[in-house]
């Protein structure tokens, strides 16, 4: 069927038209929204004061959320799960309610400077509404400031 969606490219909103087939999430290479519904959760710099509130879908990359409002998280594989440079520390709680992370992921955060229990990777961590008001914090070594 054909319908007229609203999707999100960059900073811009638009409006399209498109045959809705395969993937709920992924349209023609562009993510359209589910969910009008945003998640509103924070990322702080260790050792610093530097906190932003940020929006995000359920379903987003940690990584690609700090990316695209500008916070300083590297990410020298660009997201693909190759690198570690994407290292965050989740709140315990949130910690706890996450699936557990993949051998491959456990492997990159083995060599993880500061690493603590709730450590993740930024890339393969999705958002979810548990992230509702949590906030995220960012090894001061692994930002690009």
């Amino acid at each position: 069927t054909w319908g007229l969606q609203q999707m999100q490219i960059g900073r811009f909103v638009t409006k399209a038209f498109f045959k809705c087939a395969v993937s709920p999430k992924l349209q023609f290479g562009i993510r359209r929204f589910a969910s009008p519904d945003t998640i509103k959760f924070k990322f702080a710099i260790e050792g610093t004061k530097k906190v932003k509130e940020v929006k995000a879908y359920e379903g987003d990359s940690v990584f690609h959320v700090a990316s695209q409002n500008g916070i300083p998280l590297e990410g020298a594989c660009e997201g693909n799960g190759a690198c570690g440079t994407c290292h965050v520390v989740l709140d315990p709680l949130l910690y706890k309610k996450m699936d557990t992370a993949k051998d491959d992921e456990e492997d990159l955060l083995q060599v993880a400077f500061g690493r603590v229990g709730s450590s993740r990777l930024g890339c393969q961590v999705k958002v979810t509404k548990d992230f509702e008001g949590t906030t995220i914090i960012i090894p001061v070594s692994y930002t690009h400031l």
